[in-house]
């Protein structure tokens, strides 16, 4: 078995999921030895390396900015299927091919098919995780686009915009 120092960047390559451990200290040092294999049609491949405190928090962080992120980017793209759902539905109703008791029991049936539910337990420190996914857009977001893609509550949003437009005008229309 091979030692390397590996830093968090070079395992910016793993697959993150939801299902990531927890680590839980109590102030203790975390310290150990992780091993890492892998298999290809030319053998197994193995290689350790010891982590300290600092390291394992560090990894635990990215690990979780980045389950974050992907959730937020999943959360975006579901709320702009609703929204076009709800364009559809709405299309209809004005070419006449639904009419308004069809148009208001379709809403009725299928809230969850149309409605962007507000997340009103959002916490402002994700602002830096949608910060980093609306930059990657370039291109202006309303409040209600980002109160809309990211299911934040307007009064949230408004105060997002107003410390994300101190540092990157160009992104966001407030």
């Amino acid at each position: 078995m091979e030692s390397e120092n590996i830093n968090m960047y070079s395992l910016m390559g793993l697959s993150i999921i939801d299902d990531l451990p927890i680590i839980e200290s109590n102030s203790a040092l975390i310290q150990g030895t992780i091993i890492i294999s892998s298999i290809s049609t030319t053998g197994v491949s193995m290689n350790s390396f010891s982590m300290n405190n600092q390291d394992v928090n560090r990894m635990v962080s990215f690990f979780d900015f980045c389950a974050r992120k992907e959730r937020y980017l999943t959360l975006a793209i579901d709320n702009l299927l609703k929204k076009n759902e709800y364009l559809q539905l709405t299309i209809q109703f004005n070419d006449d091919l639904i009419d308004e008791d069809e148009f208001e029991e379709e809403l009725e049936k299928n809230e969850d098919k149309y409605l962007i539910k507000m997340n009103p337990a959002f916490v402002e420190s994700d602002f830096n995780i949608i910060s980093s996914i609306i930059q990657k857009l370039n291109r202006n977001f309303s409040n209600d686009e980002i109160s809309e893609l990211f299911a934040i509550p307007f009064d949230k949003s408004n105060k997002f915009i107003q410390e994300f437009n101190k540092s990157n005008q160009k992104y966001i229309n407030g």
